[in-house]
């Protein structure tokens, strides 16, 4: 949400361009909902139990359960990560318009060309679901996407 507010960033809200209109502004949305199923993923399951083997084991862990969940967990975390890279780089973009002098570490560069080798600068509004699935794919194949 930090990036989408002027008062903090002294970029346009939403990180608009000259020609959008909606800019990343329905990204939060998405966020949000990401965050929440995270955290409601990391409710514990071996809380909810019952007695099992015919009541000779008195509890049965859930591991298959909490396993799943975790993974869970991962695949919303390489989305709400891959949000988050698309606002940096769209960031990044409108601060250099306004500072050209503006340099990166070479660590931050790295990422952000890699970003935007894949994905280019939101100019004017459209789907961004390809942008996103492309910066997953890019950062869940990382050691592969760097050889």
């Amino acid at each position: 949400m930090k990036f989408s507010d002027p008062s903090l960033t002294h970029l346009s809200r939403y990180l608009w361009a000259d020609k959008t209109v909606h800019g990343l502004a329905a990204l939060e949305k998405t966020a949000v909902s990401l965050g929440t199923q995270i955290k409601l993923l990391a409710y514990p399951v071996s809380l909810d139990y019952l007695p099992v083997s015919g009541g000779v084991e008195d509890i049965a862990t859930n591991a298959p359960l909490s396993a799943d969940r975790l993974l869970a967990q991962i695949l919303y975390s390489f989305d709400l990560l891959s949000i988050l890279l698309l606002y940096a780089a769209q960031a990044i973009d409108l601060r250099v318009q306004k500072n050209k002098m503006l340099r990166l570490s070479s660590s931050a560069l790295n990422l952000y060309s890699r970003i935007r080798d894949k994905v280019g600068f939101i100019e004017a509004d459209r789907s961004l679901s390809t942008d996103l699935s492309v910066i997953n794919q890019l950062i869940t194949n990382w050691d592969r996407n760097c050889h």
